[in-house]
């Protein structure tokens, strides 16, 4: 079973509710807003990166383009960081490891594609809940297209 979930710092949001989105550019996006907590775990393996300063939206960015592309062996490095996670595709297998924990999680491919698929969605719905202007910005709104492209997602409206 997967844990893939997130939290917001309550001070980044508050922060962030005075921004102009529709001039915010992809590199604002991915290393300086939206940062919190990341919930990651495989059965008993985790991941978690409860450090408080996680790129929630880059997270969730990242890890959605690793998967989907994963034919051998992909690496995540946290922004700010020399921490990661890899994910090693053996067929219908996928080994999850880490440089900061001991743990090894192996989950099925399609699990695990369709965990970081929806967590992916989940964080772009929160997100543009929480701040409707997101919809004003194109590198949002390609995100949107982004997970639009790898599956049934066209309730996602652009």
């Amino acid at each position: 079973m997967i844990t893939l979930d997130y939290n917001l710092n309550v001070s980044e949001v508050d922060r962030l509710k005075e921004i102009d989105w529709r001039n915010v550019d992809e590199a604002d996006l991915d290393y300086y807003m939206f940062k919190g907590d990341i919930r990651f775990r495989v059965d008993k393996a985790n991941f978690d990166a409860e450090w408080g300063w996680v790129t929630i939206l880059d997270f969730a960015t990242q890890i959605f383009e690793i998967v989907a592309e994963l034919k051998g062996v992909g690496v995540f490095t946290f922004t700010e960081s020399d921490a990661g996670i890899q994910f090693k595709r053996q067929s219908d297998i996928v080994v999850i490891s880490s440089n900061y924990s001991e743990d090894e999680g192996i989950v099925d491919y399609e699990e695990l594609f369709t965990s970081v698929s929806v967590f992916f969605r989940r964080v772009l719905t929160d997100l543009e809940k929480l701040f409707p202007e997101l919809r004003q910005n194109v590198n949002f709104l390609s995100r949107i297209q982004m997970l639009k492209g790898h599956g049934d997602f066209e309730d996602l409206d652009s």
